[in-house]
């Protein structure tokens, strides 16, 4: 603000102009590389379908590393937040599941009752809940069916 008040009026920008908003913008936010952006997350919404479960965490693991201080709590948050339907009526069903687990004290007697406390236990979750069934075996024939054309 001092800066912007010490510039002589004719080398002021005209009122309303786009560079005066910069500048306003520059005196508000003094880091010049933060950007204010609002990114539209995709939502998921429990189909059966292993393409639209890997693109959803895909999108969302791009935005995780897009911020890398994001903690794994914090990542949970943000992917709930993103479920509807049936991935969001598992993911309360999973979420009560573990209260009730830690109300009685009970250990989780297998890897698939295991709180889910990371951002890749998640993704392991709901490809396990919502793979169709068949969808990695299919996947692996087609691997195994490419072959390299002669030169």
């Amino acid at each position: 603000m001092k800066v912007y008040n010490a510039i002589p009026a004719q080398f002021k920008p005209p009122p309303g102009s786009s560079h005066e908003l910069l500048i306003t913008h520059q005196q508000h936010n003094p880091d010049p590389f933060r950007l204010d952006t609002r990114i539209q997350l995709p939502k998921f919404v429990g189909k059966s379908n292993g393409e639209v479960v890997d693109a959803w965490i895909r999108s969302l693991s791009t935005y995780f590393n897009t911020f890398p201080n994001l903690t794994e709590e914090r990542k949970l948050h943000i992917a709930a937040l993103q479920l509807e339907g049936i991935s969001q009526t598992w993911w309360d069903t999973e979420q009560e599941k573990t209260s009730f687990m830690i109300e009685l004290g009970d250990a989780p007697r297998s890897s698939t009752s295991q709180p889910i406390r990371r951002w890749d236990h998640l993704c392991d979750a709901l490809r396990d809940r919502f793979y169709p069934p068949g969808y990695i075996q299919s996947l692996w024939i087609i691997w195994h069916q490419f072959h390299q054309l002669p030169t």
